[in-house]
């Protein structure tokens, strides 16, 4: 007979501090897990309901199978020696055995005596422990005596009479619940015992067995119930919580990175075109594991792996077959299908030695199978094929990838991130309230917490483990410490304070900040002793009349044609970050990929190059004009033009070329003087450290031009000179700032500041001072004007145009510069705006760059 409910028995748990840090110590339980480990002990050694679990809502990736083996040799130090873990498959019941198994891949050390482990098909360890002397039971050195069953089978069978043997799992449910003359019977044992733990691993998992499984666990009458999940419910009570937007914050996991076209991808072979993108942010990465290990020989190698979910089987075989091709893998090794029709033991033997160095597999193609219980560290890219959008960037999902490869954060932004790459506009889909739910924000804060923010005071005088550290659900009610101590809050980091502030209080008042901030050389540049690079400054004197051109031919449009080019496309990469402050998903600008464009027909090509010229405003919109273009100027361009695979980038390029000539042509240029130069150079930048007036201080990137300040210094640049850099213009300065600080073909760029004595003379009496200085990956140094579209009609900014590109080509006979490539760009903030990358710009803006 059960024994009613109201009377379940309940543990004798007290909670003693010194076995825990020893715990974490022994397991290397991270922060949030010994935190976790303290807040379930509190929660059972308390006035609690046997009869209602006691949720751990911990995301993917962040210890929650170590913190239950911590837990379990807890409970086996207080003399609790009976626990079982239910699991949702026998995949993760497969999992869960090797982590309690010596020997095993998964094993997780720690414990002073490992448990013994009884599953459905081994009950050898239960029947050891039914033949050992009484005396044994209560020793220090008695194991625990663990039992890892899958839901399926421990909810009673639907027909008690039949048969108990073999793998069936009617079969392994009856056997469960009938005596045994060897060893009695395995349900009455597990019920009789009054410090029995059951661990509900996955629990969200068990839906429409729900029922039946707490029927179950009701009819076992255990002492207490745990459940581990990463997606808890509403009517769960979760007594601790550590979500994802928290352990990216914490650099628990990786950082998700969203990489996408801006354009989109066509219907028509777009699912090609994408899993080409993924393969090039693949090979990426794949340079940065190796690098990492280079580096550091003592990390083990490891090859990231492209992750592709499927509609079905029948897509994910396609899908398969097209990566095993020459233009894709090219190989039938490197890639694993795996989903109902492929799950053999094969597939599987190869699935769990993904992360190990020998492994051939670089794609995994799976149909939404490959979710709990599996954990890889490999999956570096993540490409989901489904029809449905809305299951784009599920945590169970990208949760597949957030493992960190080496095992912590190592600095390096392609080793320690994901990227998940969309076939949507990723920021219209992020801005949904869906996603932030998704990503765990929901439940950032409670509506109690809105009301304030908090401001991060830095930990340094905490530490992990300590015995007054909090969780996130200790502190919802606390009303604070009192005295002069901040209030604790728990929305953000454990073991962190914060102070709180009410939504009227001036928080620059608030934080203190120092009198006079300084704006030093970035980190690479201090370790490296310094920075600086010779400059071209040039003066001019007049000396010849000018030169003028000749009207358009042939030759002309042969010039200008063969200037055709394709300079490829990019894939946008936008990182995940939190804001602690707002507790709220954003996302972040990061190094683009370059990747190929898209194809464009060539009538389509034709009929754009027209509509180019004709719309040119300088050019009279006549009949004959009209003629010409359609009859001349245009077959004779796209004739001398040395491509015949036309693009989306390379009709651009062409289009800005047509309209380069032909402006040309309608301009007539006058005839300038001719001019004698002498350059000399300057070293910049002509101090290292900046420092700020009272009162200034750099602030963080902004993305919106109406929070922009002109002269505002802005830090948070990767490929800056400087930490930080002020700017005169949103749209002529500050957005090619941008451009060049996430383009993978810059090296480095430079803010000139007047003070650099960066100067260009373009007329004898005037002379102008170039806005950016930037060094790319092919070795040339660029001078760089950031202007406002007017500038393309003014006749000063011409003039400095023109003079820049002489001066340009004189470099070649200055012995100091003459072993350098050098060039010119003025960008105006239109093609700023349109320009996807670095070389998008360069391509659209009519450079000279020396050979």
């Amino acid at each position: 007979m059960s024994i009613p409910a109201a009377i379940a028995p309940r543990l004798h748990l007290t909670r003693d501090q010194a076995i825990i840090d020893q715990i974490s110590r022994e397991f290397g339980l991270r922060p949030h897990n010994t935190v976790g480990l303290r807040v379930l002990i509190d929660a059972l050694a308390g006035d609690y309901d046997p009869a209602v679990p006691q949720v751990m809502d911990m995301c993917t990736g962040s210890g929650k199978t170590y913190l239950m083996a911590g837990f379990i040799e807890y409970l086996r130090r207080q003399g609790i020696r009976h626990v079982m873990v239910v699991t949702p498959s026998t995949v993760v019941q497969a999992k869960t055995v090797q982590n309690f198994t010596p020997g095993t891949r998964r094993h997780i050390s720690g414990a002073a005596v490992e448990p013994q482990v009884t599953t459905p098909q081994d009950y050898s360890a239960w029947r050891a422990a039914q033949t050992a002397p009484g005396s044994q039971l209560f020793r220090a050195e008695e194991a625990s005596q663990l039992f890892v069953f899958n839901i399926q089978q421990l909810i009673a069978p639907r027909e008690a009479e039949g048969e108990t043997q073999g793998a069936g799992v009617q079969a392994t449910q009856r056997r469960i619940r009938r005596f045994d003359e060897t060893s009695g019977n395995l349900f009455e044992y597990l019920r009789d015992q009054e410090d029995l733990v059951v661990f509900a691993d996955e629990s969200h998992l068990y839906g429409a067995q729900a029922k039946a499984f707490h029927q179950a666990i009701k009819d076992l009458q255990p002492a207490a119930t745990v459940g581990l999940t990463a997606s808890a419910s509403k009517n769960d009570h979760v007594v601790f919580r550590y979500p994802l937007w928290q352990a990216i914050a914490d650099g628990m996991v990786k950082t998700p990175v969203i990489a996408y076209r801006a354009s989109g991808y066509p219907e028509i072979g777009g699912e090609e075109l994408q899993l080409q993108d993924a393969l090039v942010l693949l090979r990426i990465k794949q340079d940065a594991y190796k690098n990492h290990v280079l580096a550091h020989p003592h990390s083990k190698k490891i090859n990231p792996v492209l992750f592709v979910v499927c509609a079905d089987v029948s897509h994910a075989t396609d899908v398969a077959q097209l990566l095993r091709t020459p233009a894709y893998l090219g190989s039938d090794d490197a890639v694993l299908q795996v989903d109902n029709t492929h799950d053999d033991a094969l597939t599987q033997q190869r699935l769990e030695d993904l992360d190990q160095p020998y492994s051939t597999v670089r794609a995994v193609v799976s149909v939404n199978k490959l979710k709990e219980g599996w954990d890889v560290k490999s999956i570096a890219v993540m490409v989901t094929l489904r029809a449905l959008a809305s299951e784009t960037l599920t945590q169970q999902t990208i949760g597949r990838g957030l493992r960190l490869p080496f095992g912590a954060i190592t600095g390096d932004k392609q080793v320690d991130t994901l990227d998940i790459l969309s076939h949507a506009s990723v920021k219209a889909h992020l801005s949904a309230e869906k996603v932030l739910k998704e990503f765990g924000l929901e439940k950032a804060v409670t509506p109690e917490q809105r009301k304030t923010r908090p401001v991060p005071v830095p930990p340094s005088a905490l530490t992990a483990g300590r015995q007054d550290a909090i969780s996130p659900d200790e502190s919802e009610d606390a009303p604070g410490t009192g005295g002069d101590q901040p209030a604790e809050s728990g929305i953000g980091l454990p073991n962190v304070r914060f102070v709180e502030i009410n939504d009227d209080t001036d928080l620059d008042r608030t934080v203190r900040v120092p009198e006079r901030e300084v704006v030093r050389l970035a980190e690479r540049y201090r370790n490296a002793g310094g920075f600086h690079v010779r400059f071209p400054r040039v003066t001019m004197a007049r000396t010849v009349p000018p030169l003028n051109l000749a009207e358009i031919a042939d030759e002309t449009i042969r010039y200008y044609a063969r200037k055709v080019h394709d300079p490829g496309d990019v894939l946008e990469r936008e990182q995940v970050l939190v804001n602690t402050l707002k507790t709220r998903l954003r996302l972040r600008s990061v190094e683009q990929a370059n990747v190929e464009s898209t194809p464009v027909s060539f009538g389509d090509v034709a009929l754009e190059l027209e509509r180019a010229a004709l719309t040119l405003q300088a050019l009279p919109r006549t009949q004959d004009n009209h003629t010409l273009v359609r009859a001349i100027v245009v077959p004779t361009f796209l004739r001398e033009a040395n491509t015949t695979d036309w693009t989306v980038k390379s009709l651009a390029s062409a289009t800005g070329r047509i309209r380069d000539m032909l402006t040309q042509v309608i301009r007539d240029h006058e005839a300038t003087a001719r001019t004698s130069t002498t350059v000399a150079s300057v070293d910049v930048p002509h101090t290292w450290e900046i420092t700020l007036p009272s009162g200034d201080r750099v602030h963080e990137q902004i993305d919106d031009r109406t929070r922009f300040k002109v002269r505002r210094w802005y830090g948070g640049w990767s490929k800056n000179v400087f930490v930080a850099a002020r700017f005169d213009s949103y749209s002529g300065e500050y957005a090619l700032a941008q451009v060049l600080d996430k383009s993978q073909d810059i090296n480095w760029w430079l803010r000139l500041e007047r003070q650099d004595g960066a100067s260009i003379a373009y007329t004898p009496r005037n002379t102008y001072y170039p806005d950016f200085l930037a060094l790319d990956t092919d070795g040339v140094h660029w001078i760089i004007e950031g202007k406002n579209d007017a500038g393309e009609h003014d006749e000063t900014v011409q003039a400095k145009r023109t003079a820049a590109q002489r001066h340009i080509r004189e470099l070649l006979t200055v012995p100091e510069f003459a072993d350098q490539r050098w060039g010119y760009l003025i960008a105006y903030e239109t093609e700023v705006q349109k320009a996807a990358s670095w070389r998008d710009l360069v391509s659209s803006s009519s450079p000279v760059v020396t050979p």
